[in-house]
């Protein structure tokens, strides 16, 4: 699954690059003069599934990775920055180590063979991105604390592991064999009927509370490290839960808040794309393919009322406040 998973993420990234310094003629994109997709490369890559889909998303990967990997170059982005983007990106994708990584690239694109490749296409691009939709933005400790405070249990998280069973006296002998000594992953192998847990010795990893039943998720933040839980009665039958790892601090959530504020308060992705494509001086050579490029650089309109209507229903609250201020009056003539 990992192999297949990587060579996905480099298919796109593979025609870009083969597709340089063919004939000006095929061309259907550029950057800064350079060929960057030409016609036979998407052809070649689309003749097999007939799908435009194919074709949009290599204009995507090079507007969403050649373009931000330029801009890389002109903005303070720490090598700790992308050490750490690095180690998330691994995670993500269930590669264990930089070892096996570089075993899984033997088998890569000529253009992703080291570990500077796989960051130069799959890290510093979002990093870029991320500081340009940031710009201007105050990211200081003391804002984002105040919005972690604001949103705990989106944000809270515990790692944990766990055993289901069907009935609830299974589960009642299952927690004494643990508290007599019984190791959890052999528990979990003799006793569990989650399959896709089991592989992982009940592992579920980190989340949320909205990312587990609430039965399940009011048990395991309730729960202490290394503690086990009596039996947990839900839909899918009991479970007995231990937290390995609680990340509900601050400190442990800064990045993902720091993410959601810039997602949510920074500058639109699209128009970010939009502005490197003026800086870049990018042009679309196939006409078919121009209305892709300016849904991908509009901004979705926000659901508020036009500022004429706003100012209408302005003026209509007034009108009535006066109606209201006549009616009274007549009514005090009318007691009088």
């Amino acid at each position: 699954m990992k192999k297949t998973l990587l060579t996905a993420l480099s298919i796109a990234s593979l025609t870009l690059f083969t597709a340089c310094n063919n004939d000006a003629s095929d061309t259907v994109l550029t950057i800064d003069g350079e060929n960057v997709i030409t016609k036979d490369s998407l052809y070649e890559e689309a003749k097999n599934n007939q799908q435009l889909q194919l074709v949009q998303g290599s204009i995507s990967q090079a507007l969403y990775t050649d373009l931000p990997l330029r801009a890389s170059k002109d903005l303070d982005i720490s090598k700790e920055e992308i050490d750490a983007g690095f180690e998330e990106w691994k995670k993500a994708n269930q590669i264990e180590s930089d070892e096996k990584l570089l075993e899984l690239l033997k088998d890569g694109p000529e253009n992703l063979k080291t570990l500077d490749d796989v960051k130069d296409r799959f890290v510093i691009p979002n990093l870029a991105l991320k500081h340009l939709q940031a710009e201007g933005l105050d990211l200081s400790d003391e804002v984002l604390e105040k919005e972690f405070n604001e949103n705990k249990e989106e944000y809270e998280r515990v790692a944990a592991r766990h055993i289901l069973v069907e009935d609830e006296e299974t589960a009642k002998k299952v927690v004494d064999e643990l508290n007599d000594g019984k190791s959890f992953e052999e528990a979990v192998q003799e006793y569990s009927i989650d399959e896709a847990a089991k592989q992982e010795n009940g592992n579920l990893g980190e989340f949320n509370r909205s990312q587990m039943v609430p039965e399940f998720s009011d048990a395991a933040f309730d729960l202490e490290v290394g503690k086990i839980s009596e039996p947990v009665k839900s839909d899918h039958g009991f479970h007995i839960i231990e937290v390995t790892e609680r990340l509900d601090t601050f400190e442990a959530n800064r990045d993902a808040i720091e993410t959601k504020f810039i997602e949510e308060n920074g500058k639109p992705i699209q128009t970010v794309i939009k502005e490197l494509i003026e800086k870049y001086k990018v042009k679309l050579h196939d006409d078919d393919l121009k209305e892709f490029l300016d849904q991908m650089t509009t901004v979705p309109e926000e659901a508020t009322p036009p500022a004429d209507d706003a100012e209408e229903s302005k003026e209509d609250t007034e009108k009535k406040d006066e109606e209201k201020k006549d009616e009274k009056k007549d009514e005090d003539k009318k007691d009088e």
